[in-house]
């Protein structure tokens, strides 16, 4: 199956959640109850190291696959540091092949530079739950217990400011979840994990998005806001 080629912007991350539908070259197509294999993966792919696959011409970026017992495990990316201390605003597919499962968490590792990436950077893996959900997504009513507004569009629990996740909710369905990730945290090369599965059968993620705030009311440091974007059924 061929991958989406969207990255908007090339630097140099994933909520991959469940759903029965997932989007494959801008159409819906059904998702299979088993998460796909590496059989599923893009054509071309080749093996990066023990777990992971990549296509070449995605290197150093990616996505790269992970994949253990023949399972696809994992979705990764390798974001430059600079770009986070610039102020960069990054957008990463995350709908790169079709019927991944829902995501039980956002790894963040720092790295100062390796064999094949001397540059300083992160890597964003993405780490998925062992099997695809099945019936409608949740909406309003599903979100944890002691929720309030927050925003016109987004929800969070107040123990749970300034990071979050904060729940994206627009027509009574959840298209959303973000945190809030201060921009110093790049800087210092802070190792962070961010837990996704609070909601259980949220649909596929389309992208992550990575947007840069010099600050603002209620959060005068500057910081990212990383919103995963959900597939609206």
């Amino acid at each position: 199956m061929n991958m989406l080629s969207r990255i908007f912007l090339v630097s140099s991350f994933a909520l991959l959640a469940a759903c029965t539908t997932a989007a494959v070259d801008g159409e819906m197509a059904e998702a299979t109850m088993g998460p796909p294999g590496i059989g599923d993966l893009p054509d071309g792919v080749t093996q990066y190291s023990r777990t992971f696959w990549v296509l070449p011409e995605n290197e150093p970026m990616g996505p790269y696959f992970q994949v253990e017992n023949d399972l696809v495990t994992g979705v990764a990316y390798m974001v430059m540091q600079q770009n986070f201390i610039d102020g960069v605003e990054i957008t990463l597919p995350l709908d790169v092949i079709a019927g991944l499962p829902g995501a039980q968490n956002i790894m963040m590792n720092f790295s100062p530079g390796h064999a094949g990436m001397s540059q300083a950077h992160y890597d964003f893996t993405i780490n998925l739950v062992s099997d695809v959900a099945n019936g409608p997504a949740p909406g309003l009513a599903d979100l944890p217990d002691g929720v309030t507004q927050y925003s016109r569009t987004f929800w969070v629990r107040s123990e749970d400011e300034p990071m979050g996740p904060y729940f994206k909710v627009e027509g009574d369905m959840i298209n959303g979840v973000a945190y809030m990730i201060m921009q110093q945290n790049f800087i210092d090369g802070a190792q962070m994990t961010f837990q996704l599965d609070t909601v259980g059968g949220l649909p596929a993620a389309q992208n992550l998005v990575l947007g840069f705030s010099p600050g603002h009311g209620g959060m005068p440091q500057a910081h990212y806001d990383m919103t995963i974007e959900l597939v609206t059924p």
